[in-house]
């Protein structure tokens, strides 16, 4: 062919014939017959004939025999383009830092082999047409060293190969997602959002789609750092449309995300870490450019330069290898091999002595020659670390089986990170007794017996070491810096119980605690106490100010607690009074022994009271206060206290009211009809003596009637009460659409 343009074309051309070919064919039993075009679990590490491995296969086979590294080179019946492990089957002295360095190299018997396997089928549309696509993944990487691949196969000169793309995938190969070009205009960062848009469900369409976005970008000129706003391209177009989907789905990720500040180790030497920002997330969405986020993320990250360490789980890719991974933002001069050897071990006691290490790899620096330091055999699915020891990946599923690679979950890894990462786990201070200790060892500075413990409160002081101090200090210890994680850890010592290490799950979130400033230091407060720390300012943190605000706040809540209780019996005892009938001796009782209630309360809170005029300690007494469930507990005491006293007065008003009623009903006609017969017998005792009435028949007589007009003006009195509430009732028609017309004063 001898043209790169010409060859471009037929690329082209080859990748439709790719579209073409699907398990969907012309029956059933044709399709059950056919093998799919791209495969991502291949039932063997060698590739079988018309088949290509990209990014899979091994190139060493065990058991091991008498020559000097124990392998023995694989014959493949395929092709394998698999740079991990190839540099020692071609007796490289340095491994191909990506499949595109592999392809670029000029090693003529692996060329020679390569041609003999594709039997004449050299030419895309041919090739694509022929041979099944065996693949780890649908990254730039691979899809550029197919293209490379094919392109030296049908003699496209070297100068005319697009080395800068070359170049540009090595980069992001390696993790470099800075000097690749922003999101938007990146190809890597493209390219992954399309491949990533199709992962979850067709590898085959994963791969049609990512090497039609290729060869438009390669036959355009574009450079891969800076891809146009090309309006017109629908490919282009919908790429942008999927890394702004991803955009979206990053910023939530954020919110669930563990994003904490590690201390991670620098290369070459042995006490020496730089402090870094780091992303811990499960991902249950493909997203092909989240680390591009992360590593350019300088808004949300503490150091405001990017997330530098990733660790992330992919639970839909389980036993790929991707499904938990590790990685560092390259050219920082660190490094990850102490976690590397750390979930090794943790995988050696998880499987015992069932790891299978019939056929090791032969790929990893740390199991040279395919064996363990002690000569034993290495494991055949290992951890994967990177050359630069930048990048870790989880062992993948052995070949041909559905049996995992790993028996550590995810949770596990966490925890790994943490306790190797965490820059605190050595970090000593010096507590009340003069005696440097690990943060989460210094003991509470309130004794067992106080008011504060017995409420399970607790109070730590301590104060950062000095150079007068008589302990020795580790030289790392001083750059942990004031950082959210800091504070987290220091809230996580205050809220557990025992006196173990701190996990990362036992980190709480920052709505969890406060973080106070103070005079000479600063303190974090939880709900469980405090822990207040003096850090070498000018000023001295005055430790019996803390102390004494701290045991006011405890018997403030004690007091609550109490009266609360209180306050339970005092409904329980008024209950039982309503149901015998709550009398005047009762009513005293309950309103004398609320207001001893009130007076023991308001005695409290003057005697607690914040003394100290320090803003500092204000804000410490207040938060305290706050995070104690104090605060506003004082007004919700009175209240309950209000309504309690309401309503005892409204029972006694109600007592009194139905008295008076009482009193008005009956009393009423008897002091009428009683002055009017008394005022008859006085103008007319003449005529009743007339009449022959003796006094006491006058007098029986008019008790008589006295009586009668009694109960006339009774029936009256209760006869006019109820026409006048039947004349006042509202009525159903007396509504018109829900809502109530003015009462009328018409009879019913």
């Amino acid at each position: 062919m001898g043209n790169l343009e010409h060859f471009i074309e037929e690329f082209r051309q080859g990748v439709e014939v790719l579209a073409g070919r699907s398990s969907a064919g012309p029956s059933r039993e044709d399709s059950a017959a056919r093998p799919p075009p791209v495969l991502a679990e291949p039932p063997s590490n060698e590739p079988a004939q018309n088949q290509i491995f990209i990014g899979m296969g091994h190139w060493l086979r065990s058991p091991f025999t008498d020559d000097d590294n124990g392998f023995q080179t694989i014959e493949h019946k395929g092709i394998c383009l698999n740079n991990k492990g190839a540099h020692v089957a071609l007796g490289v002295a340095q491994p191909f830092a990506s499949l595109c360095d592999l392809v670029l190299c000029d090693d003529r018997n692996l060329w020679a082999n390569w041609n003999r396997r594709l039997e004449g089928h050299s030419r895309p549309e041919s090739f694509f047409s022929q041979f099944q696509l065996v693949v780890e993944d649908a990254s730039p990487d691979s899809c550029l060293a197919l293209f490379l691949f094919l392109a030296r196969i049908n003699g496209v000169p070297a100068e005319q190969l697009p080395l800068h793309w070359v170049n540009y995938v090595r980069r992001w190969e390696l993790g470099d997602v800075i000097s690749t070009g922003d999101p938007m205009h990146s190809f890597g960062a493209l390219h992954n959002a399309i491949a990533h848009s199709y992962l979850d469900r067709d590898w085959h369409g994963a791969w049609v789609e990512s090497l039609r976005f290729m060869v438009q970008c390669i036959g355009n000129g574009w450079s891969p750092e800076a891809l146009p706003d090309d309006g017109e391209s629908t490919q282009l177009m919908y790429a942008r449309s999927l890394m702004r989907f991803e955009e979206q789905a990053y910023r939530d990720s954020l919110q669930y995300a563990a994003r904490l500040q590690l201390r991670i180790p620098i290369k070459g030497t042995s006490n020496r870490y730089r402090l870094v920002d780091a992303y811990l997330a499960e991902e249950h969405i493909p997203l092909g450019s989240l680390k591009v986020f992360l590593r350019n993320d300088s808004d949300s990250t503490f150091l405001k330069s990017g997330y530098t360490l990733m660790a992330v789980h992919k639970p839909a890719e389980r036993g790929s290898g991707n499904d938990m991974t590790v990685s560092l933002t390259p050219d920082t001069g660190l490094h990850l091999s102490d976690l590397w050897a750390e979930l090794e071990r943790m995988e050696d006691e998880a499987w015992g002595d069932e790891r299978p290490c019939s056929e090791p790899r032969a790929d990893l620096s740390q199991y040279p020659a395919g064996k363990r330091p002690d000569g034993q055999p290495a494991p055949n699915q290992p951890w994967y670390i990177s050359p630069e020891q930048t990048l870790i990946g989880a062992p993948r599923r052995f070949a041909g089986t559905s049996k995992l690679g790993t028996r550590l979950d995810w949770d596990q890894v966490c925890d790994a990170i943490w306790r190797l990462y965490n820059p605190f786990k050595a970090f000593k201070v010096c507590s009340d007794d003069g005696h440097a200790v690990c943060l989460e060892q210094v003991r509470p500075t309130l004794p067992e017996n106080s008011q504060a413990a017995e409420a399970g409160k607790r109070l730590i002081i301590a104060h950062w070491q000095s150079p007068n101090d008589d302990e020795p200090r580790q030289p790392d210890q001083v750059y942990i810096g004031f950082t959210p994680t800091l504070k987290r850890y220091l809230a996580a010592c205050i809220l557990r119980a025992d006196h173990d290490a701190v996990r990362l799950r036992d980190l709480p979130d920052k709505e969890h605690f406060d973080f106070i400033e103070l005079d000479g230091g600063f303190a974090v407060v939880t709900s469980s106490g405090a822990f207040a720390i003096d850090d070498w300012r000018s000023q001295v943190i005055d430790r019996e100010q803390v102390r004494t605000e701290f045991e006011n706040a405890c018997l403030r809540r004690a007091m609550i607690d109490r009266m609360a209780l209180q306050i339970q019996a005092l409904h329980a005892d008024i209950e039982k009074a309503l149901k015998k009938g709550l009398s005047a001796g009762n009513t005293t009782r309950l309103l004398n022994r609320m207001a001893g209630m009130r007076l023991k309360v308001g005695q409290c809170w003057t005697e607690t009271m914040t003394r100290s005029y320090d803003p500092g300690i204000i804000q410490f007494r207040e938060a305290l206060e706050s995070r104690f469930g104090i605060a506003g507990k004082l007004e919700l005491f009175y209240d309950s206290l209000d309504r309690i006293g309401s309503m005892l007065d409204s029972y006694i008003e109600y007592k009194t009211s139905s008295r008076i009623a009482f009193l008005t009903f009956y009393g009423f006609p008897i002091v009428l009809f009683s002055s009017l017969l008394g005022i008859a017998l006085v103008h007319f005792q003449s005529q009743f003596e007339a009449l022959g009435w003796t006094p006491l028949h006058l007098g029986i007589k008019t008790l008589l009637l006295f009586l009668v007009l009694v109960l006339l003006g009774m029936i009256a009195i209760r006869t006019w009460n109820w026409w006048n509430a039947r004349r006042t009732r509202l009525r159903d028609d007396d509504f018109d659409d829900g809502k109530p017309s003015r009462p009328t004063n018409r009879p019913s």
